[in-house]
């Protein structure tokens, strides 16, 4: 994983991190969806597929998205009684407000994860802007809101 341990040097700033908000013309705000969909981007361009991620900094914005039927995006929802199996590669999406699916529509404050294997009842992910770097942890689904994969 290339950039794990990347770190901000400022409050969500670092010349890397910066790179990855150019293309949103944005410059210090929250990057974690902002890394997840330039590692798409990056990934697209080596292996010459179309990124499917909408381009928003914004993780409510891009399950609004998903959701839609031309996205060629599926959205798995998960919760406290529900414990999707996940793939290596999908991403997860949060909020900072619970996981109640009334959130779906709505502008939120949430967090973006990347799978890296599922483990049963929790994943082992990669994401960036948690504790304000690169990192990897294991997360529990039931704190997830939905899952968003590739069709």
């Amino acid at each position: 994983m290339e950039f794990f341990g990347v770190r901000e040097t400022s409050p969500n700033r670092s010349p890397i991190i910066d790179q990855w908000q150019k293309p949103f013309g944005l410059r210090g705000q929250n990057w974690c969806m902002m890394f997840q969909w330039n590692m798409e981007e990056r990934s697209a361009r080596k292996h010459g597929y179309k990124n499917p991620l909408a381009k928003t900094a914004l993780c409510c914005q891009q399950l609004a998205y998903a959701r839609r039927v031309a996205s060629k995006l599926k959205v798995v929802y998960c919760g406290v009684a529900v414990s999707p199996k996940v793939q290596t590669g999908w991403l997860g999406i949060t909020s900072k407000n619970g996981t109640s699916r009334e959130l779906i529509g709505k502008q939120w404050s949430g967090h973006v994860f990347r799978v890296r294997q599922d483990l049963g009842d929790v994943v082992l992910t990669v994401e960036g802007n948690c504790k304000n770097m690169v990192t990897s942890r294991i997360f529990k689904k039931s704190k997830t809101l939905a899952f968003i994969a590739p069709l």
